[in-house]
């Protein structure tokens, strides 16, 4: 997991999200090698975990495709920001 930086002056964490979704169609995604469309998950449910500040900002800290991995995630993330988990997905 990449290291998170904390920036004081900005707001605190207030609580980390695990969701889900179906990609429908490419990813346009963008980085430090330009911008391009992403086609590996299209169609398949991922599962992403975002840090949630307390003005409703989010930071994605994690996508695959696995539900347990993003749990992992998530938990170490809490851990490191000092807050709780909040699990969105929908399990039937």
């Amino acid at each position: 997991m990449a290291e998170i930086v904390y920036y004081p002056d900005g707001p605190p964490a207030s609580h980390v999200e695990i969701c889900s979704g179906v990609q429908h169609g490419p990813a346009k995604l963008t980085g430090a090698r330009g911008t391009w469309l992403d086609v590996k998950d299209w169609g398949f449910m991922t599962f992403w975990v975002d840090v949630v500040d307390t003005e409703g900002n989010r930071l994605t800290i994690h996508d695959g495709r696995s539900y347990e991995q993003a749990i992992i995630e998530a938990e170490q993330a809490a851990q490191e920001w000092k807050v709780e988990v909040r699990d969105m997905v929908e399990t039937k």
